[in-house]
């Protein structure tokens, strides 16, 4: 009777230990659940925009990006940052290379930011930016007095809204309000966001013309030589142009190939000229490429996508990007383009992105890379 009544002690007092670590292990995610951020860490963002936000996570919420202070741009503590310069954000890693380069361009940082459900446009600028933003204010403030001046019936000018219905307009869910000369913005901020997405104007860059080898009849053997060894470093790009191949490989051997070549002494005539002019076309096409592999994968990164994945080729840009610089120089890139980038007006007025093919573009540039190291080792034989 005692060994089995302690066998019966020893069985509940193993179910016993048995709901208590249960119990424990609810409380544990109960408390998760309702417990405050499980951390939260200041982004390095450029002092000079004047912009505070955190990030912060927790085990229910996941990871975001959250105002931690107001600023000057009305972003307000609490404020959920979805987007910068349209580029969706929700870690520092997303939103810190976004701001350092609108400062370095004189750029607004143009957030998106979720505040009580409903999704808000904001500027962050510089003081001299703002400064700037406001003296163009008050030139054109007699001009905006006479638009909005009220009509002989009472109310406002025909066409024109009041500013208060003008500013509910533009923030309303799904709303689109096109700024012209007839309507101006009611505030600084919506003023400078109406301006910072148009692309800055600058020099397009022309069109690489292309360099042709001399004839072998005015080339010496020493230059013939010379020109031997530079295809044979390019050789070794080309053997590296590929896919699959990690972006730290491809760019050792392109950077081998310019030492090698900067190493040979091409001389002052006519034809050492032209056999030089023809490798550093060949070696600018690898250089494209090489960029184009960089903004890839930056912007794969910024925008989580999986390299993977059958989408890691279509990548988003700007007609103030270095896309159009490429398709600028190398006309034959413009094949690569998928969709222009287009003028849009929600929830202000500017630029939504367009897209572009990296896969192909790469494929053309190494295409024509080979090509023309093929021809530069075809023309060095004796």
């Amino acid at each position: 009777m005692e060994n089995r009544g302690g066998r019966a002690v020893i069985r509940v007092s193993e179910r016993f230990h048995a709901l208590v670590a249960a119990q424990v292990t609810l409380a544990v995610v109960g408390s998760a659940i309702g417990s405050p951020p499980a951390y939260a860490a200041s982004c390095a963002l450029p002092a000079a925009l004047r912009v505070a936000v955190e990030e912060r996570g927790s085990v229910a919420a996941g990871v975001a990006l959250v105002a931690s202070a107001p600023s000057c741009c009305g972003l307000r503590a609490g404020d959920i940052v979805r987007q910068a310069n349209g580029t969706r954000v929700s870690r520092c890693a997303d939103l810190e290379p976004v701001a350092a380069e609108a400062l370095a361009r004189g750029l607004a940082l143009l957030l998106a930011v979720e505040r009580d459900g409903e999704l808000i446009a904001v500027a962050a600028m510089t003081r001299e930016s703002e400064q700037r933003v406001l003296a163009g204010a008050s030139e054109r403030a007699p001009a905006d007095r006479a638009l909005t001046a009220p009509a002989a019936g009472g109310g406002a000018a025909t066409g024109v809204p009041e500013h208060a219905d003008a500013k509910r307009a533009a923030t309303a869910p799904g709303a689109e309000r096109a700024v012209s000369a007839t309507e101006g913005p009611s505030s600084t901020t919506e003023r400078a966001a109406a301006t910072a997405r148009v692309p800055e104007p600058r020099p397009t860059p022309r069109p690489r013309r292309a360099a042709t080898l001399p004839a072998r009849a005015e080339a010496p053997p020493e230059l013939r030589q010379r020109a031997a060894a530079a295809a044979s470093a390019l050789a070794r790009v080309d053997d590296a142009a590929a896919p699959g191949v990690p972006l730290v490989v491809y760019e050792r051997r392109l950077g081998d190939a310019e030492a090698a070549i900067a190493a040979l002494e091409f001389g002052v005539a006519a034809a050492d000229a032209a056999v030089h002019d023809f490798i550093e076309d060949a070696v600018a096409l690898h250089r494209t490429a090489r960029d184009v592999r960089r903004t890839q994968l930056q912007m794969l990164g910024q925008a989580e996508v999986d390299r993977r994945g059958s989408s890691a080729g279509t990548v988003p840009y700007f007609s103030d990007s270095k896309v159009p610089d490429w398709v600028a120089a190398y006309p034959f890139l413009a094949d690569a383009i998928l969709e222009p980038p287009h003028e849009t007006h929600a929830p202000f007025p500017g630029e939504a992105s367009g897209r572009w093919s990296a896969e192909r573009a790469l494929e053309l540039l190494w295409q024509r890379a080979r090509a023309a190291s093929s021809e530069l080792a075809t023309w060095s034989r004796s």
